[in-house]
């Protein structure tokens, strides 16, 4: 299927006003919030607040209609660059809001233009999001290997903090297929490169906990409470400092 058939089966007709590209420059932050809450499986699961997830789901609808607006004028302009980062924005949304059919289509329209222009930065983010959605989407032999191609990218770029967080999504894997000791790996180095890091609280939390449930597989309990224990002080250590 090509570029404009794809894409002109979720945008609707372009805009002749500027105010859109506007617009999805100042719903961006939002976006990426909404993303770094999706990769939390109970983000916004609140039960007792079903108000504040409508609210939610109507901001996420009214950013997909600004991005399908400027992903058109994208189009119109011919500038693939921006076609490439908005159509995976559209794919973010479409996740945020539990539609991970069209948020995979997107994502890997987004992922196959990205390799016409050439970005490894793109790419890799790209494929960073891509694996998240297969996983989510109980696909993990496809998430795995879109993983392992984003590692391959970020240690080109030497991203570090995006190295640990596929190291911790391969290690989340292997755990998955109860393999603990390949597991274990990617964990340990996700770790250090986490606390070499010195700002990424949240990631040492969750690599502790991945190395808890590692260690429960092996039937190493003693080492296993006593990491899950550090990570719920770093949880309760986050928490209270919101």
């Amino acid at each position: 299927m090509g570029y404009s058939s794809f894409l002109g089966s979720i945008i609707p007709p372009p805009s002749t006003s500027g105010s859109n590209i506007t617009m999805a420059h100042l719903v961006q932050n939002l976006v990426e919030t909404e993303v770094d809450q999706h990769q939390n499986k109970t983000a916004g699961d609140d039960p007792v607040q079903p108000q504040s997830r409508k609210y939610r789901k109507n901001q996420l609808q009214n950013i997909l209609k600004t991005l399908q607006n400027t992903l058109a004028i994208c189009q119109t302009n011919e500038d693939l660059a921006a076609q490439v980062d908005t159509l995976k924005r559209i794919g973010l949304v479409h996740c945020r809001l539990g539609e991970y059919a069209w948020g995979i289509k997107c994502l890997e329209q987004s992922l196959q233009m990205a390799n016409d222009v050439g970005s490894p930065k793109s790419l890799g983010v790209i494929l960073h999001h891509l694996g998240m959605a297969y996983s989510q989407t109980n696909q993990d032999d496809k998430a795995f290997k879109v993983y392992l191609k984003a590692l391959r990218i970020f240690q080109k770029t030497q991203a570090h903090s995006e190295i640990a967080k596929i190291l911790n999504h391969l290690g989340e894997i292997h755990n998955s297929w109860h393999q603990p000791v390949l597991a274990l790996r990617c964990f340990r180095q996700a770790m250090k490169i986490f606390q070499n890091s010195g700002n990424s609280i949240e990631g040492e939390g969750r690599a502790l906990a991945n190395i808890g449930e590692a260690y429960t597989q092996l039937g190493r309990y003693r080492q296993a409470l006593a990491v899950l224990e550090q990570a719920l002080t770093i949880h309760e250590k986050k928490t209270s400092s919101r």
